[in-house]
């Protein structure tokens, strides 16, 4: 009857996220034909506020300081990241709050029903999803985290206000060449006709400013129109050097001296944007004090304690090492410095290992699913190319799970647990942590 055929089309959370990975043959297929199309089908009449981010590193801290800012401002914020740690739903934030199921169902539903005979990517999917629920709810300001490069990423089909580009690093050359000049020419893709956009990373690739003046865009640089000083008592300042921005001093508060360049990216977009979305300092400053990123430098209070960290190339885990050393001066590591790591096999964190190992005294190497996943065996091999170390300073585990149990067996009370790589390695790990 008609009636059981309409209850077969309900599906749950999980089998819309199963399905949506088997709609198109390829994981990742980069363009835009496909996402506009669509795209043009849901898009509302009036688009509010956009900010569109792309970059290797910085991305992430970068949304949720402008979210947290533009919530203390009274405005409401839609926030669209990828990927998630523990649940789909973390994707898609309205007011700095994980959409419900029924949320996602119903823009699942109208996705598909839109979508005709388009073969979507499960990003493309995930993104129009985003994009639906923000064009559902009544907002001000949409911040788009780039999924991977920026010319073709799925978020670029959207006109933006602004783009802001953090550092760049070597990830992901499959896709987006192998190194920084063609990279940053795939980031610089976000930046619009007659736009604006801030470059957040004062050693940015020449590609990225080359294209800003091709597209006549209202350019904000790192290093060029505002920097950040260290003061004596080595506290850094956001300082504009000549430009049109409204803040033009700031000062950066120490728990964000690591991400100095990011937080100063963040002043500047806000700055720039300060006719559409005005703020003002006090909301900046309680805004920036409140943001927190969950598995971004995460210390995790208790005996042992922990960090987490999906650093995962080469540039986060050379910034890891330096929040390291510097909570190693403050007297805050006491014991020994256990590390648990699992990444994809795309990523390319070598280099920074040799820092690495001479500041952790043992490793639990982890396995991880999936088409992209690595074994541990194999990271092991690739990391350790000089020789493994001793049994007792090396271990393999065939889950995350696995890896975290035994390293919390060999803890102790004042040690330090370092949980980093992969979003699948820190995601899984973090449900374990608060349980």
């Amino acid at each position: 009857s008609l009636a059981s055929v309409a209850i077969s089309m309900v599906r749950t959370l999980p089998e819309w996220i199963d399905y949506i990975q088997t709609l198109h043959a390829r994981t990742i297929d980069l363009g835009l034909a496909r996402v506009e199309a669509v795209w043009q089908r849901i898009k509302p009449e009036n688009l509010p506020t956009v900010i569109t981010i792309a970059g290797t590193n910085g991305k992430g801290s970068s949304v949720s300081m402008l979210e947290s800012v533009y919530q203390k401002a009274g405005y409401q914020t839609g926030t669209y990241t990828s990927p998630h740690l523990v649940h789909f739903n973390e994707r898609v934030r309205i007011n700095n709050i994980s959409v419900d199921d029924a949320t996602l169902l119903a823009a699942f539903e109208r996705i598909e029903a839109v979508r005709g005979e388009i073969a979507l990517t499960f990003f493309e999917f995930g993104t129009l999803l985003a994009l639906d629920i923000f064009s559902q709810a009544n907002l001000d300001v949409w911040i788009l985290e780039v999924g991977l490069g920026g010319r073709l990423d799925a978020t670029n089909v959207v006109e933006n206000d602004l783009a802001l580009i953090t550092a760049i690093g070597i990830d992901h050359i499959a896709w987006l060449g192998n190194d920084k000049e063609s990279i940053g020419h795939e980031k610089a893709g976000i930046i619009k006709r007659n736009g604006k956009v801030v470059i957040a990373d004062p050693n940015a690739p020449s590609s990225i400013t080359k294209f800003a003046r091709q597209q006549g865009a209202q350019m904000w640089a790192a290093g060029i129109d505002y920097k950040v000083e260290m003061d004596e008592s080595n506290q850094a300042r956001f300082k504009v050097i000549e430009s049109t921005l409204s803040f033009n001093q700031f000062k950066i508060r120490s728990e964000l001296a690591h991400i100095k360049n990011n937080t100063a990216g963040v002043v500047a977009v806000i700055s720039a944007l300060s006719m559409l979305l005005p703020v003002n300092k006090a909301q900046l400053v309680e805004g920036l004090a409140q943001q927190s990123l969950a598995g971004r430098l995460q210390w995790i209070v208790g005996q042992p304690n922990l960090l987490l960290d999906v650093s995962h190339n080469e540039d986060s885990v050379l910034a890891m090492i330096a929040y390291l050393d510097g909570l190693r001066e403050k007297g805050e590591i006491k014991g020994r410095v256990i590390a648990i790591f699992a990444a994809l096999q795309d990523k390319q964190y070598h280099q920074a290992f040799t820092e690495l190992k001479q500041r952790v005294d043992s490793w639990h190497l982890a396995s991880l699913d999936g088409e992209r996943g690595q074994s541990a065996h194999s990271l092991a091999e690739a990391l350790f190319v000089e020789g493994l170390p001793d049994d007792d300073k090396l271990s393999l585990h065939s889950t995350p799970k696995g890896a975290y149990d035994k390293a919390m067996s060999e803890a102790k009370e004042d040690d330090l647990i370092v949980i980093f790589g992969s979003f699948h390695l820190v995601g899984a790990i973090m449900p374990l942590v608060n349980s």
